[in-house]
């Protein structure tokens, strides 16, 4: 989430760090477990792994993550294609996105938001595709979302 504002210059580098010392989750007090969860027991506040750990839990945040979705459209391999889901690939746009410099930004949902906004900071002239029927279309209504 951090990459967006990279990309517009609000953060360096060490902003995007998901974790500032090898003790970072200790110093918070944050338990780390690695396992794949089975079972979700809510009525006992615990969380059932598929090695049969139990972890108690008050309250339960679900947050499954997610991955780019890239179109199944040929050209998406052309090495001008750029997605925006790593440190390097944020990178390699700032490189890239020069004023002046012509983008076509496919996507316009929460983040593709955010990246548009670097767009401009950045004077890029931009053409966004969105293959949803307005921006941010998951979150937005009609009206809100209208372009």
């Amino acid at each position: 989430m951090a990459l967006p504002y990279f990309l517009t210059g609000k953060i360096e580098e060490q902003g995007t760090y998901l974790r500032l010392s090898a003790s970072h989750f200790e110093d918070k007090q944050i338990d780390v477990v690695h396992g794949r969860v089975a079972n979700v027991e809510s009525a006992a506040h615990k969380v059932i792994l598929e090695d049969g750990t139990a972890v108690e839990y008050e309250k339960l945040l679900v947050a499954t993550g997610a991955e780019p979705i890239i179109p199944p459209v040929s050209g998406m391999d052309d090495p001008r294609v750029q997605q925006c889901w790593h440190l390097e690939d944020a990178e390699r746009i700032v490189e890239l996105a020069k004023p002046g410099a012509r983008a076509v930004q496919v996507g316009a949902g929460f983040i593709g938001c955010i990246i548009l906004e670097s767009w401009v900071i950045r004077e890029v002239n931009l053409t966004v595709v969105e293959m949803g029927p307005r921006m941010v279309p998951r979150m937005l209504g009609e009206k809100a979302g209208a372009c």
